[in-house]
């Protein structure tokens, strides 16, 4: 009767971790959505916090690489059209030395 229990004691383990894993996941994922990164800081869309943490951040506008994921347009185009549900999705390579040698900040990846 042992050898059965010990089976199941190994799988409410992984299942235990592996639900934890998602969580964690999902939540770092949720968490980068609430930004709105994007150069201009008077954008409606973003809380104040997000606007400044936009300014701070992506000082330099040639070097954002960000999209609209709505609608699959830059962040410039979306300054200007819908200015809603720009999310971080950014060419790392271009991105993190632009910001290392034009903007004087650390590479957000």
């Amino acid at each position: 009767m042992r050898q059965l229990t010990l089976p199941f004691s190994y799988l409410f383990c992984d299942m235990y971790f592996i639900i934890l894993l998602a969580t964690v996941l999902l939540c770092g994922v949720v968490d980068a959505g609430k930004y709105c990164y994007a150069c201009d800081t008077g954008d409606s869309s973003c809380t104040r916090q997000q606007r400044g943490n936009a300014a701070d951040r992506f000082c330099n506008s040639d070097c954002i690489m960000y999209v609209n994921t709505a609608n699959g347009h830059t962040v410039r185009d979306c300054a200007k059209e819908e200015r809603t549900n720009c999310s971080l999705i950014q060419n790392k390579r271009n991105c993190s030395t632009c910001y290392e040698n034009k903007c004087n900040h650390e590479p957000l990846f």
